[in-house]
């Protein structure tokens, strides 16, 4: 087939690079509006992993997982379930799927290119009447593979 073709059909916004936005962009959406509520909330991602974290543990199961978020404020519960599937942690060592504090990590170091949530885009459209600001349009950024994290 044609490579460039469908190359270019991916590449939306014609950056020379693949968001995930451009992929899934309901996927980028809910890691994006998770982070924001995490950074919201949280001073920084280490302070958000304490809370998350609290004893120490390896890693959240689903029930743990849904439970913390929720309790917390950070996503409503007919979203955590998604959360939850998007941030197991593959290279954890667990048979169960967890949430690690690796998996935040990723998020952490993915962030920058993930659509932000709509009340931040709204709170920040409010501050400044620029048009040329940062953006956060759904096809921001570029994809980051989990494949052996390194990002």
């Amino acid at each position: 087939g044609d490579t460039l073709k469908v190359w270019q059909e991916l590449n939306v916004d014609r950056s020379g690079m693949v968001s995930l936005a451009e992929l899934d962009g309901r996927t980028a959406y809910i890691l994006g509006s998770f982070y924001d509520a995490l950074i919201t909330k949280f001073r920084d991602v280490d302070e958000a992993k304490k809370v998350l974290f609290i004893d120490g543990t390896r890693g959240l199961i689903r029930y743990e997982f849904i439970k913390t978020v929720t309790s917390q404020g950070l996503v409503k519960q007919n979203g955590a379930d998604d959360l939850f599937r998007v941030l197991v942690d593959p290279y954890s060592g667990c048979i169960t799927p967890v949430v690690t504090k690796e998996s935040i990590n990723w998020l952490h170091r993915i962030a920058h290119t993930l659509p932000k949530a709509e009340k931040h885009r709204r709170r920040l459209r409010g501050r400044s009447n620029n048009n040329n600001s940062r953006d956060n349009s759904p096809n921001a950024g570029s994809v980051y593979s989990r494949g052996g994290r390194d990002g």
